[in-house]
């Protein structure tokens, strides 16, 4: 308590992952797709790839635009991107850091010298606050389905045996019971958009996931709002308050002034492609413009 605070081209777009890194990656210097009338034609140019996959690589998440190719091809098209006022840097494929799999996070205390995070576990693992290297946060839409079966047996008529007759009357209403009590299953599928926090440390090692619907918010004290979405962006501000380092996909500024900011929409593959990339241009130094 003493310090605690309140694509089909197989050339260029092969699994990177199964190539050796011998090849070259395209950072951009901010996020957002890219205009399709414009970059398509580059890509398809450049990249010989058909319209269809041209017009993937404009709308991608990240600003890590392509990763592992010649590395003459990709000096040629980042100077073609230049030319149309699309900032990027290229840099060795093998230089590129990577993250391993968010480490699921439902509880934090904060203190002067860093944050504590806790799992699902009972330890506590430590970030200081000059390590915390990237803050990055998301909408993403998870999918869900529910399977439902229905005993049809409350609402099927079944006739009598005695109006059905005999031996195979009895045979029949017991057929029809059976079919009855097998009831009937309905499967439904809806959409529900959570806040994801991400939480990366300067060398990598340390990548946290905050599930804003799953998460101990009683560290806000009476800062708590009524909605997960005030309280993540409640948090946010405080550790960007505390970490002056740490780059972001969020306007600070504005979140700051005002408390509250727009949260961009991605995928759940696409925050981890937001939050290797911001820590790739904070490694290279290059002005945060995301």
């Amino acid at each position: 308590m003493d310090d605690e605070l309140q694509l089909p081209d197989k050339e260029v777009f092969e699994d990177p992952r199964e190539l050796p890194r011998t090849g070259a990656t395209i950072l951009r210097l901010k996020s957002g797709r890219l205009d399709l009338e414009v970059f398509t034609r580059v890509f398809v140019n450049q990249l010989k790839l058909i319209k269809s996959e041209a017009t993937k690589l404009c709308q991608q998440e990240s600003g890590i635009l392509v990763d592992n190719i010649d590395p003459k091809l990709a000096e040629a098209l980042a100077g073609e991107l230049r030319s149309l006022g699309e900032e990027c840097v290229v840099v060795p494929a093998a230089d590129l850091m990577m993250l391993p799999r968010p480490y699921p996070v439902h509880a934090v205390r904060l203190t002067r010298s860093g944050l504590s995070v806790r799992g699902t576990g009972e330890d506590w693992v430590q970030l200081a606050w000059d390590e915390l290297a990237v803050l990055a946060l998301g909408q993403v839409t998870f999918e869900e389905q529910t399977t439902r079966s229905t005993d049809s047996l409350l609402t099927r008529r079944i006739t009598p045996i005695s109006a059905m007759g005999g031996v195979g009357g009895a045979v029949g209403a017991a057929m029809a019971v059976s079919g009855a009590m097998q009831g009937r299953t309905t499967t439904t599928k809806s959409s529900q958009l959570r806040q994801l926090l991400d939480l990366v440390s300067d060398g990598g090692q340390q990548y946290y996931r905050i599930d804003g619907r799953h998460f101990d918010y009683s560290i806000l004290g009476d800062q708590i709002g009524h909605s997960s979405t005030a309280n993540i962006l409640t948090f946010s501000r405080w550790l960007l308050s505390y970490s002056l380092k740490a780059w972001t996909n969020i306007d600070s500024k504005q979140l700051q002034q005002t408390g509250t900011c727009p949260i961009p929409s991605h995928s759940l593959h696409g925050l981890s492609d937001i939050a290797k990339w911001l820590l790739n241009l904070r490694k290279l130094g290059c002005p945060q413009t995301p």
